[in-house]
């Protein structure tokens, strides 16, 4: 598409303090800089994690203000608003604030379903074992009505009492070779 080839790097806020605090170790600092001013796109995750103090909370808020100031993209995800990251300096959480923020719910019951089932298939590719019968898909995104991490950790679940994906889950006649799901188990 438009944005074929473009930098995109994706990393949750407690890998860009680790790798920030290892780069300061090795006094590779301008390497670290390098690596995540000169993206197009900056996704961060998890900033709810964000609770070191000092230097990186300020090479995170440097980082942010250069890409921004470059006209690049930066997508921040959190848990919780941040207003309500009270741990966070507060020009930071002013300039978090000042971007913009956009609530996401888990969504209605077909977008669960198109999220469990995406899920699926990377998993699938991943581990050409793990098989889950549709119905099944169904009735998890039908079930849990939370975030898209509490689906994938249902996924998780599933193909950890599949032992690993070597036993299909699916709803089906006894004498099919299935892992038979109660719904305790999600």
């Amino acid at each position: 598409g438009r944005d074929a080839g473009k930098r995109v790097l994706f990393l949750t806020a407690e890998a860009f303090v680790q790798q920030f605090l290892t780069s300061l170790q090795a006094r590779e600092t301008l390497a670290f800089k390098e690596l995540v001013r000169n993206v197009d796109v900056l996704i961060c995750d998890d900033l709810q994690g964000l609770r070191s103090q000092g230097a990186s909370i300020e090479e995170f808020y440097h980082s942010i203000d250069d890409l921004l100031a470059h006209g690049k993209r930066v997508v921040l995800a959190a848990d919780t608003p941040p207003s309500s990251m009270e741990h966070l300096p507060d020009r930071l959480r002013s300039r978090l604030a000042a971007g913009g923020g956009v609530e996401i719910r888990a969504g209605d019951y077909e977008l669960r379903l198109a999220i469990v089932r995406a899920m699926a298939a990377r998993r699938s590719r991943e581990k050409p074992t793990f098989a889950v019968g549709d119905n099944v898909l169904r009735m998890v995104a039908a079930r849990i009505k939370k975030d898209a991490r509490i689906l994938g950790g249902a996924l998780t679940r599933l193909e950890t009492c599949s032992d690993d994906g070597k036993v299909p889950i699916t709803f089906g006649a006894m004498s099919e070779p299935a892992l038979f799901l109660s719904f305790a188990v999600l």
